[in-house]
C-alpha cells in the first residue's frame, strides 16, 4: 500500500508541474512551458504516463499554433521529438494532416 501511494504522489507532482506549464503556455511564455516539457517528457517515457505525455504535447502544440510560432512547432516535430509525430497520426488524424501542413509550408 505504501509504494502505491508513493507513486500517487509521484504522478500528482508530474501532473501539477504540467498544470504550470498549462499557465505558462496560456500567457504566451512558451520558453518556461517547453522547459518544462523537456523536464517531464523523458520522465513521462520512463513511467509510460502516456495520457500525461500526450496532454502535455497537445498543450504545446496548441500554443504554437495559437500564437503562429509555426517555425518552433516544426523544430518541435521534426528535429526534437519526431517519434511524437507518428504518434499524432495514430491517435488524432485530423491534427497530424494539420501539423504536417504546416511542417511542408515552412
Amino acid at each position: 500500500m505504501e509504494n502505491s501511494k508513493s507513486y500517487f504522489n509521484f504522478y500528482d507532482t508530474i501532473s501539477m508541474k504540467g498544470d504550470l506549464m498549462l499557465i505558462y503556455a496560456g500567457n504566451n511564455e512558451n520558453d518556461m512551458a517547453y522547459k518544462i516539457l523537456e523536464e517531464l517528457y523523458p520522465i513521462c517515457k520512463k513511467y509510460q504516463f502516456d495520457n500525461l505525455k500526450e496532454y502535455l504535447i497537445a498543450i504545446l502544440r496548441k500554443s504554437y499554433f495559437n500564437n503562429n510560432r509555426i517555425k518552433e512547432l516544426c523544430n518541435f516535430y521534426c528535429s526534437k521529438y519526431p517519434d511524437e509525430l507518428r504518434v499524432l497520426e495514430q491517435k488524432n488524424i485530423n491534427t497530424y494532416y494539420k501539423v504536417k501542413a504546416l511542417i511542408f509550408e515552412n
